[in-house]
């Protein structure tokens, strides 16, 4: 089996994750001033606008009571309305808020990566994960059902041979 599916995350991506949560209270107070700043054109607030209503809204498309996956989509969602919010506006006014901030547009696009490796990588386990119970069902359920046809055909035989 290819291990690409069945490794677990690597040091790097757990150094790479924590740097990220590090990063959320930034990410979070760029997207308060980037809202409550009135240069700001709409077009860019409602960009952002979207993103925050995702990741506070209890529907999601991966509920936050899974670990690690159910951030990630709103982590994504966060980052990729940041993105589209300053590529949406004048380049000097979205490099002013990032350098408020202490964020760049690197660190924000390395973050996306990130989020979206992983996501593919606990897809990949999740899907192989399935595969392997589903084989492991079927295994249980043929022996299962084996030994009750043996079971049935022995006590139909001892049956059949005790009556008088």
């Amino acid at each position: 089996m290819d291990n690409s599916t069945t490794q677990e995350i690597s040091e790097t991506d757990k150094q790479r994750l924590t740097a990220l949560a590090k990063r959320l209270p930034a990410y979070l107070s760029l997207a308060k001033r980037l809202v409550g700043d009135p240069a700001v054109p709409a077009k860019s607030k409602a960009l952002l606008g979207m993103g925050g209503v995702y990741a506070l809204s209890p529907i999601d498309l991966v509920p936050g009571l899974i670990p690690v996956a159910g951030q990630l989509d709103d982590a994504y969602v966060l980052l990729f309305g940041l993105r589209k919010c300053l590529t949406s506006m004048p380049e000097e006014m979205a490099q002013a808020h990032l350098e408020q901030a202490g964020l760049s547009m690197q660190m924000i696009d390395e973050d996306i990566a990130l989020v979206i490796s992983l996501a593919k990588r606990i897809a990949r386990m999740v899907i192989t994960t399935g595969a392997k119970i589903g084989r492991a069902g079927r295994t249980t359920f043929r022996f299962a059902r084996d030994t009750i046809g043996r079971w049935r055909t022995s006590t139909t035989t001892s049956k059949s041979t005790t009556k008088p």
